[in-house]
């Protein structure tokens, strides 16, 4: 039996996934608060249990797509950390950023936190880092 009417079809995955993340997004703003960043900030590694909101935000951030995603980024003698930004093509280094330095890797772990907490919100970084 022949097709008739519309012949292209449109692939709709990506309209689809951009509107999941916006209403995601914009759900996730609320998330975002002074009190959800300390306790993230107090305790990187979760050793303590999580409030939901915190939780569904790290969620968020883990199923991001690879492309450009920020992480802590440790110097070859582990004395140091960075920021990093990663690439997904494969066999594309990460662009460390080595304008800041950090001491600890909950530091830097926090300071990635920080950064893509920011970027879900949208928040400019001078307006962040009064969050």
């Amino acid at each position: 039996m022949p097709l008739t009417g519309q012949t292209v079809v449109e692939d709709r995955n990506a309209e689809i996934r951009r509107r999941f993340d916006e209403r995601r997004r914009a759900a996730l703003r609320d998330a975002v608060t002074p009190e959800t960043i300390d306790e993230f900030c107090s305790d990187v590694i979760g050793r303590k249990p999580r409030t939901l909101a915190l939780r569904h935000l790290l969620n968020f951030m883990r199923m991001a797509p690879i492309e450009g995603r920020t992480f802590a980024y440790a110097a070859p003698s582990y004395e140091s950390y960075y920021l990093a930004r990663l690439h997904a093509e494969r066999g594309v280094p990460p662009t460390v950023d080595t304008s800041r330095t950090f001491r600890t890797k909950e530091d830097a772990i926090a300071a990635a936190f920080l950064e893509r907490a920011h970027e879900i919100t949208g928040i400019g970084s001078v307006e962040a880092d009064n969050i």
